[in-house]
């Protein structure tokens, strides 16, 4: 691959949690590869993670990775969903060799799983073909709907452990604990992902993914500690330097500026124990339960005949034998009582309660009664919060920013939350897009390997360029590209880390002396 650049790229054939199969090393087959990982714009505002890609051509000469090909030691095995690993080193490994090859000092550069292969045939270049893999992210957002009981007091970082155990428990991840406590939450009917981002944006803070395959949660002021304080590299297009890079521009920083903060307080009460689900087939049309048989009836609230403000449940109440469930050997409930005989097992969920009834006599049945009970919530009236600066108004014109994480806790928290976004985001704010070469020396191969996301670095642009730039950034975004030409460029865009450095955090600054408050 590039010069000086070594990658071991890998698949985990047989599914079994390592790189052991004979082929798992698919390195020496790659002609050209691309991966990436980050937000989808540099804004640490509006800028949200999408899932990970890598991309790979590779020599196919031999067949081995044509799925339809019953004599290739992969046959039955190129399936979706299988853990694919970049490494990547700028040691070579010992003379003399042993395979497989040992890189020194290769680090993680991207994990993911596998989506598709491509073989193909072109009389340009022979056998080949293209495979593409995506990031964990995108295993979570395949979970449809994410359902998980109610929650109160927790945080957003416990909450979106609890969405991702709930969507796919094998993906890894680190979670920071959070900066916010919502009063209340919960998710029921939407997709896992659409779940985390309400928490993310409650936070306003960054879901995204680490090299190693991680789902990273940070919180708002993640930034705000070490090593994010310390730039870990100096870019600059001057002559001496000793980091550059070749490529450099400059994001539109007017799509950034908002000087009207807007948000919605949403509370929520809870109500006295009641009956909120009844099976609706009784009498003559209640449902058989066969001697043996199980069957899975899933009560949900709120119901169309609910109130209009009904929201989910605080708490259900466990399904209890002649309280809530009674069984007949008639379904008009005329015959033997057969209720003592029916097992009864509960799943409890924000909005539904899943009811699994066992027929454990030598007695074909009827339920003739089942209701689900529980603590009704329903939404107070919302409150509208808004937060303004007339003087970026005077110069950009009124430019609002509708802040829609549905779980700030109060009114107060909205307040301080949207006072801190305003602060930042009334003025422009520089963000940068640079491409350098991954393999010019030692020293960009080592920054090339050891960057990521979230990292502080320093742009100089006052030479070549003239854009007369001398500051920090984080970055946001990362692509790579090599070739077997040799070929290594890294792309990182980056949003200014001045506007959202600089405050107070325990332990770490002098309040008042070289920082200010933060939410």
């Amino acid at each position: 691959m590039a010069i000086g650049v070594y990658i071991t790229l890998e698949v985990d054939w047989d599914d079994d949690g390592n790189f052991l199969n004979a082929n798992s090393d698919i390195s020496s087959d790659v002609l050209q590869l691309e991966w990436s990982r980050g937000r989808d714009s540099a804004s640490q505002l509006t800028g949200r993670a999408t899932a990970g890609e890598l991309e790979a051509r590779l020599k196919n000469e031999d067949n081995l990775y044509n799925s339809f090909n019953s004599d290739s030691d992969l046959s039955g095995k190129i399936l979706p969903g299988l853990a694919v690993r970049l490494q990547i080193s700028s040691v070579s490994p010992a003379f003399p060799y042993t395979f497989p090859l040992t890189f020194p000092e290769a680090e993680p550069a991207w994990r993911g799983y596998l989506d598709s292969i491509s073989p193909s045939f072109l009389r340009s270049s022979g056998k080949q073909l293209t495979l593409r893999a995506t990031g964990p992210m995108a295993r979570i957002a395949a979970r449809e709907t994410a359902e998980v009981a109610t929650s109160t007091s927790i945080a957003t970082g416990a909450a979106i452990t609890l969405v991702i155990n709930d969507a796919d428990s094998s993906v890894p991840t680190n979670i920071d604990t959070g900066e916010t406590t919502m009063t209340r939450w919960w998710t029921a009917t939407q997709g896992a992902l659409d779940a985390i981002r309400d928490i993310e944006e409650s936070e306003i803070g960054y879901v995204g993914e680490s090299p190693d395959g991680e789902i990273v949660f940070e919180s708002r002021q993640h930034r705000l500690n070490a090593p994010h304080i310390t730039s870990q590299a100096e870019f600059s297009d001057a002559s001496d330097a000793t980091l550059t890079y070749g490529d450099i521009e400059q994001i539109d920083p007017i799509a950034e500026i908002y000087n009207v903060m807007n948000a919605e307080v949403q509370l929520y009460t809870v109500g006295s124990l009641a009956v909120l689900w009844t099976l609706a087939e009784s009498g003559a049309n209640s449902p058989a339960l066969a001697a043996g048989v199980a069957k899975t009836f899933i009560a949900r609230f709120p119901t169309a005949a609910s109130a209009t403000n009904a929201r989910h449940v605080n708490a259900w109440t466990t399904t209890a034998a002649t309280t809530d469930m009674l069984a007949n050997a008639a379904a008009d409930g005329s015959g033997t009582n057969l209720t003592s005989s029916i097992g009864i097992s509960v799943s409890k969920y924000a909005e539904s309660m899943k009811i699994t009834l066992t027929n454990n006599s030598a007695t074909d049945g009827y339920i003739t009664k089942l209701q689900a009970r529980g603590t009704p919530v329903t939404a107070d009236d919302p409150l509208t919060i808004i937060e303004e600066d007339s003087t970026s108004q005077a110069s950009f014109g009124k430019r609002t920013f509708p802040l829609q994480g549905p779980f700030i806790p109060d009114e107060q928290d909205a307040r301080d939350l949207m006072a801190f976004l305003l602060s930042i985001h009334k003025d422009p704010m520089r963000m940068m897009r640079i491409i350098w070469d991954g393999n010019k020396d030692s020293t960009h191969k080592t920054k090339a390997r050891e960057l990521d996301i979230s990292d502080r670095i320093t742009v100089v642009a006052d030479n070549r360029s003239g854009l007369g730039i001398d500051e920090d950034f984080f970055i946001e975004y990362m692509k790579h590209s090599m070739d077997i030409e040799g070929q290594y460029q890294v792309a990182y865009e980056c949003s200014e880390a001045t506007a959202y450095g600089g405050f107070w955090v325990l332990d770490v600054g002098r309040l008042g002396a070289s920082t200010r408050l933060a939410a």
